[in-house]
């Protein structure tokens, strides 16, 4: 796991040492166990290699054809004009010897590679790679990338199971190599002007240039107005996008001339049929546990994000069956799995019941975190910062904490149960697409029976499904048009603000892909339009935060296609949503996990929060010169939305997407 940057002049001008090192710098945290630099001339294919002072001294002159012999300094460098760089901030996971530095590059010095992430079939691909003849120096996955690219060129990223991030220079085709993993668990972000173009793990490497720090006015609109971040490739700074997941950009070197290509797609339209419940359970096991066990992978110790719900649970306890029944070994458990759990007192937000469940199931030597308000209040600066972009709710905050607590337990690589919801209809909000679903097809017993038995486990308003089953039925379009409608209602948004920043909404509220039956389409929504997209960028941000790599084992891309793949009512069965799992985990998991109804995830007491321990300090930063003078808000109708809550009026989430704007630009310096 790394922080990578890279930097090209396409006007001729010479990379500045200082701009390569700022970059490299701002992202020390995403990899501090080494730094390594590559400058070169795209046209002439020349080039010099350099380490830093978080180059470890063994590092220097190792025989390796990509060792660097110094450390970057404008002296190094001399009269050199170099038009291209990269940069590697290291986090050691795999091979922590020397031959796991990057830059990396083939025995040719042809190809270089800097590269974030981890690939979890990098064994099966070395051995095929050896089979054709390549030969390795190293035991990384880097290396693996490399070879992988030299065999099969760009189509190598088809071949991939894991989450990357990465840049390849092919010097003599003179082209740059940008990918990115199918679903976005790693991140890469754009920028350009005439002339220069720049990319990074991280939005703050890319202002570690100099660039204008400007408020995308109609992202800042999409927080307060629809709650979605992340739904695009646009981000909350003017001129800087991100690179979207399953797509590799080509940049000619020579020419400047760009090629983008989506090389994965999910087929919604894909159904698997078993011939009983029993084969799809055993199905998705298999490959689940095979997923854990893959990503359990590690020469550091790797621990475990303990919620308390069905997804994380299920991690941890086939961990434990992994490691109790089949043998495995794994570095940091040798003697009990960590886990890391958040813990309220107010019982509306505890799992520790569950929790205490899992812990007695699966053996583990558990740590406990209790986030406050008094921590969130002298913490919010390093997390809005480390975020770059604004969030939805203080729960970010909570999961900022676990991962502190891992990093100060030793634990430098963690898995967590993220991605579950969106592949099994896990929210509650997938049941209307599911009972229009029924009703389109003329189901009407099954919808009455699955209806009924969901207002007995969920206690919902049958007035209120009724109305979402009929927002359900309606086109997309119009649902768009009617969210945008909606949102012209929010008065404490400034009107000239709205007026400006609407334009275009409808269709940034709209996911672009959407086939099949509407549970499909909910799904779909779900994994690449809101909420996924936003909760990959708050793990990676807080878990790189305290320079650890987190995994994700539901989002193997095999899993994905399985799950997607299989009928709707492996999904939501009698209403009770991950039917497939609940069977899967029979004997793994405790039953009062596996069969838990409620759903909670990373939540904090944030209306109490708000309503006590943080309203004063609320209440001074919506009536501080610096909130009073954005342009988004009128500021005192969000305070009397202030007033409102601390009488009794839940308008918690509300009141946070306005202080998280504020909180943001003063985090970023926007």
């Amino acid at each position: 796991m790394c922080g990578i940057v890279g930097l090209v002049h396409l006007n001729g001008k010479p990379v500045a040492v200082a701009d390569l090192r700022a970059m490299a710098d701002a992202i020390r945290h995403r990899g501090p166990d080494d730094v390594g630099y590559l400058l070169g001339d795209a046209t002439a294919g020349d080039y010099a290699i350099f380490g830093g002072d978080d180059t470890p001294a063994d590092v220097f002159g190792y025989p390796l054809p990509y060792a660097p012999v110094g450390r970057l300094t404008p002296k190094a460098v001399g009269e050199q004009r170099f038009t291209f760089a990269l940069a590697n901030r290291r986090l050691a996971i795999l091979d922590l010897t020397p031959t796991g530095h990057q830059p990396m590059c083939n025995e040719e010095r042809t190809v270089w590679i800097v590269y974030n992430g981890e690939l979890y079939n990098a064994d099966d691909l070395r051995a095929e790679l050896t089979d054709a003849g390549h030969r390795f120096v190293s035991h990384s996955d880097t290396e693996v990338i490399l070879h992988a690219y030299e065999a099969w060129g760009e189509k190598c990223t088809a071949r991939f199971n894991g989450m990357w991030a990465f840049a390849i220079w092919d010097m003599p085709r003179r082209r740059l190599l940008l990918s990115r993993d199918r679903i976005g668990i790693k991140p890469l972000y754009l920028w350009q002007e005439a002339g220069r173009f720049a990319f990074a793990s991280e939005i703050k490497a890319l202002l570690a240039l100099g660039i204008p720090r400007r408020a995308n006015e109609a992202m800042v609109y999409d927080f307060l107005a629809a709650n979605l971040s992340d739904h695009t490739d646009a981000t909350f700074f003017e001129g800087v996008r991100a690179l979207l997941p399953a797509h590799n950009l080509t940049l000619d070197l020579s020419g400047g001339t760009a090629e983008l290509r989506r090389y994965w797609q999910l087929d919604p339209t894909r159904q698997i049929h078993l011939s009983s419940d029993a084969a799809y359970a055993a199905a998705f096991r298999q490959l689940f546990e095979d997923a854990v066990r893959r990503h359990l992978i590690s020469d550091v110790p790797v621990g475990t994000c303990l919620s308390g719900g069905l997804d994380s649970s299920a991690v941890v306890c086939v961990i434990s069956r992994l490691i109790r029944e089949r043998g495995l070994r794994v570095v940091g458990m040798e003697a009990q799995q960590k886990t890391f759990s958040a813990r309220y007192a107010d019982l509306r937000h505890d799992e520790g019941r569950f929790i205490a469940s899992v812990i007695r199931a699966a053996d583990v030597d558990a740590r406990m975190t209790y986030p406050s308000p008094h921590e969130l209040r002298e913490q919010w600066r390093p997390l809005f910062y480390h975020q770059e972009e604004p969030f939805v709710s203080t729960s970010i905050f909570a999961q900022w904490c676990v991962f502190k607590l891992a990093r100060e337990t030793g634990v430098t690589v963690t898995l967590d149960g993220q991605g579950g919801d969106e592949l099994l209809a896990g929210y509650l909000g997938f049941f209307p697409n599911y009972f229009a679903d029924l009703a389109a097809s003329g189901r009407w017993p099954t919808l009455w029976r699955e209806f009924r038995r969901h207002l007995v486990l969920h206690q919902t308003a049958a007035r209120q499904e009724a109305r979402s089953i009929a927002t359900n039925l309606l086109p997309a379009g119009l649902k768009a048009r009617l969210k945008k409608r909606a949102a012209l209602g929010l008065d404490w948004l400034a009107r000239d603000f709205v007026a400006a920043a609407q334009a275009g909404a409808e269709a940034r509220w709209r996911p672009t892909d959407g086939v099949g039956s509407r549970l499909a389409q909910g799904l779909q929504r779900a994994l690449s339009f809101d909420p996924l997209p936003s909760l990959l960028r708050f793990d990676d941000r807080n878990a790189m935060a305290h320079s650890i790599e987190s995994r994700v084992p539901f989002l193997d891309y095999r899993l994905v296609e399985l799950c997607f793949a299989l009928p709707p009512r492996q999904k939501i069965r009698d209403g009770v949503t991950k039917f497939v799992l609940r069977q899967a985990m029979a004997g793994i998991l405790p039953e009062d996990v596996r069969l838990r109804q409620d759903k909670l995830g990373f939540s904090t007491p944030q209306d109490v929060w708000l309503r006590a321990e943080l309203a004063p300090w609320a209440r001074e930063i919506l009536t501080s010169p610096e909130f009073r003078g954005r342009p988004y808000f009128r500021a005192e109708a969000v305070l009397r939305l202030l007033d409102r809550h601390v009488q009794g009026v839940d308008l918690a989430t509300t009141l946070w997407r306005c202080l998280a704007i504020e909180l943001w630009h003063r985090a970023m310096g926007v």
